[in-house]
Protein backbone atom coordinates (compact mmCIF):
# COMPACT_ATOMS: atom_id res chain seq x y z
CA UNK A 1 0.00 0.00 0.00
CA UNK A 2 1.38 3.13 -0.82
CA UNK A 3 1.27 6.37 1.84
CA UNK A 4 -1.14 8.04 -0.69
CA UNK A 5 -3.61 5.05 0.21
CA UNK A 6 -3.56 5.51 4.01
CA UNK A 7 -6.00 7.56 5.77
CA UNK A 8 -3.56 9.83 6.94
CA UNK A 9 -2.80 11.03 3.70
CA UNK A 10 -6.71 12.09 2.80
CA UNK A 11 -7.06 15.95 2.49
CA UNK A 12 -8.35 17.47 5.21
CA UNK A 13 -11.32 19.13 3.91
CA UNK A 14 -12.21 14.68 3.06
CA UNK A 15 -10.95 13.92 6.22
CA UNK A 16 -14.00 17.04 7.73
CA UNK A 17 -16.40 15.88 5.43
CA UNK A 18 -16.37 12.30 6.49
CA UNK A 19 -16.16 13.17 10.06
CA UNK A 20 -19.03 15.61 9.74
CA UNK A 21 -21.61 13.15 8.01
CA UNK A 22 -20.30 10.32 10.45
CA UNK A 23 -21.09 12.31 13.10
CA UNK A 24 -24.74 13.69 12.36
CA UNK A 25 -27.45 13.01 14.63
CA UNK A 26 -30.70 11.24 13.51
CA UNK A 27 -34.12 10.25 14.40
CA UNK A 28 -33.55 6.77 15.40
CA UNK A 29 -35.89 4.70 17.44
CA UNK A 30 -33.11 2.44 19.35
CA UNK A 31 -36.21 0.18 20.93
CA UNK A 32 -37.24 -0.66 16.93
CA UNK A 33 -35.84 -2.04 14.32
CA UNK A 34 -34.31 0.47 11.54
CA UNK A 35 -33.34 0.59 7.81
CA UNK A 36 -29.65 2.49 8.44
CA UNK A 37 -28.42 1.99 5.14
CA UNK A 38 -27.64 0.77 1.55
CA UNK A 39 -25.15 -1.06 0.06
CA UNK A 40 -24.17 -3.06 -3.32
CA UNK A 41 -25.01 -2.05 -7.18
CA UNK A 42 -28.04 -0.03 -8.10
CA UNK A 43 -29.17 -3.34 -9.91
CA UNK A 44 -28.49 -5.85 -7.01
CA UNK A 45 -28.90 -3.42 -3.57
CA UNK A 46 -28.97 -4.84 -0.35
CA UNK A 47 -30.05 -3.05 3.20
CA UNK A 48 -28.39 -2.46 6.67
CA UNK A 49 -30.81 -2.92 9.24
CA UNK A 50 -30.19 -1.81 12.89
CA UNK A 51 -32.01 -4.61 15.37
CA UNK A 52 -33.20 -4.02 18.79
CA UNK A 53 -30.06 -5.62 20.51
CA UNK A 54 -27.20 -3.22 18.14
CA UNK A 55 -26.69 -6.12 15.91
CA UNK A 56 -26.94 -5.01 12.68
CA UNK A 57 -27.46 -7.31 9.73
CA UNK A 58 -27.56 -6.94 5.68
CA UNK A 59 -30.64 -8.34 3.97
CA UNK A 60 -31.50 -8.84 0.10
CA UNK A 61 -35.26 -9.59 -1.77
CA UNK A 62 -36.40 -12.20 0.21
CA UNK A 63 -34.65 -12.38 2.98
CA UNK A 64 -36.99 -12.67 6.68
CA UNK A 65 -36.00 -9.82 9.44
CA UNK A 66 -37.85 -9.41 12.98
CA UNK A 67 -40.34 -6.98 10.96
CA UNK A 68 -40.86 -9.08 7.49
CA UNK A 69 -40.14 -10.69 4.27
CA UNK A 70 -38.12 -8.02 2.34
CA UNK A 71 -39.98 -7.73 -0.82
CA UNK A 72 -38.31 -5.06 -2.13
CA UNK A 73 -34.82 -1.87 -1.91
CA UNK A 74 -34.65 0.50 -4.12
CA UNK A 75 -32.18 3.10 -2.36
CA UNK A 76 -34.81 5.12 -1.09
CA UNK A 77 -36.85 2.73 0.45
CA UNK A 78 -37.14 -0.83 1.71
CA UNK A 79 -40.07 -2.59 2.00
CA UNK A 80 -40.99 -5.54 4.17
CA UNK A 81 -44.60 -7.81 4.17
CA UNK A 82 -45.73 -9.12 7.18
CA UNK A 83 -48.81 -11.10 6.65
CA UNK A 84 -50.97 -9.46 4.51
CA UNK A 85 -49.47 -5.74 5.27
CA UNK A 86 -46.67 -4.12 3.82
CA UNK A 87 -44.29 -1.48 5.64
CA UNK A 88 -42.62 0.82 3.74
CA UNK A 89 -39.20 1.99 5.98
CA UNK A 90 -37.12 5.14 5.28
CA UNK A 91 -33.51 5.89 6.26
CA UNK A 92 -33.72 8.54 9.49
CA UNK A 93 -33.99 11.72 9.16
CA UNK A 94 -30.81 13.92 10.16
Amino acid sequence: MSNKDTPAAAEPSVMAKAESVATVRADIDLQSTMLIGFVGKTEALDALLRKRDGSVIRVSRGDKTPVGTVIGIDGETLRVQNGGTVKVMRLPRS
